[in-house]
């Protein structure tokens, strides 16, 4: 049901229908569930995370890591005119990457059903999936969790080989790493940090790591985003 709906909705450069299958995770799963920490699969988990699950949620539905490029005014972004929907530009702006959910809020108020109607209506917000819708819905109401919950790479030192798997990354409590933009670690052509040891982490499980040509990673290079 989720992967025909999700098709609905815009794609891009390196993101396909199942980005948007968080949108309807209080709806797929039984109400029993209420508290549920979503990890993107471009992402390499280094330290316990049950803390979270001792978090106070309050009143936010939703909990995240504000994302690299800091506000809804940042050109990667996307959106020409944050007060089009509510937000000003210099609003903080979180990454989709790590999510830390209250499903009983989602169920009670729609809110995955709500993302997908601003997604039709909207299409020019889906740049980068749901993580604008999101954003944009949920204007005001998302925790902050520290930066290590979902450490994201800084892509500038990645692109000049500043970071790369020889070098260490810098000195921070990195619980969750985030391989951010198109330069993905099942990509072999690239050298990013701990690469090794996210081929390690994936050959134990049933899904391998795909294949990609030189070609294939010479194009990501040409159009990368954030």
């Amino acid at each position: 049901r989720a992967s025909g709906k999700a098709g609905e909705l815009r794609e891009g450069s390196h993101f396909a229908p199942s980005n948007y299958y968080r949108l309807y995770l209080a709806e797929l799963l039984p109400e029993s569930v209420d508290r549920l920490l979503y990890i993107d699969s471009d992402t390499l988990v280094l330290g316990d995370v049950s803390p979270l699950a001792e978090l106070d949620p309050g009143d936010f539905p939703l909990w995240a890591v504000r994302d690299h490029v800091g506000s809804f005014g940042s050109p990667q972004v996307g959106i020409a005119c944050p007060e089009d929907f509510g937000a000003r530009a210099e609003d903080a702006y979180f990454n989709s990457g790590v999510l830390l959910f209250r499903l009983s809020a989602w169920r009670r108020e729609r809110l995955g059903e709500k993302c997908r109607r601003l997604g039709r209506l909207h299409p020019e917000l889906c740049l980068l999936a749901d993580q604008n819708l999101i954003n944009v819905l949920l204007h005001g109401r998302i925790g902050e969790l520290e930066a290590g919950w979902n450490y994201q790479l800084p892509i500038a030192e990645v692109r000049s080989g500043k970071l790369s798997g020889n070098r260490i990354l810098p000195a921070v409590r990195a619980r969750i790493l985030h391989f951010t933009s198109s330069r993905k670690p099942w990509l072999v052509s690239f050298d990013l940090p701990l690469q090794k040891l996210y081929a390690d982490h994936v050959a134990r499980t049933r899904w391998p790591m795909p294949e990609r040509s030189e070609e294939h990673t010479s194009e990501l290079q040409s159009r990368e985003t954030i």
